[in-house]
């Protein structure tokens, strides 16, 4: 299986976070597009 982006545990902290807007913002649109391709795959240490 490949994809074209990885979301590790930092994409998500940061994310849920929410006190760096910016990166926030940025967070978000990764895991949006990721759900939405349906092209990209958590990492492992997300999982456990």
């Amino acid at each position: 299986m490949s994809a074209d982006s990885l979301l590790d545990t930092n994409v998500i902290i940061v994310l849920l976070d929410g006190t760096q807007p910016d990166k926030s913002q940025r967070a978000e649109q990764l895991v949006l597009s990721g759900l939405q391709t349906r092209n990209s795959c958590i990492s492992q240490q997300l999982v456990q």
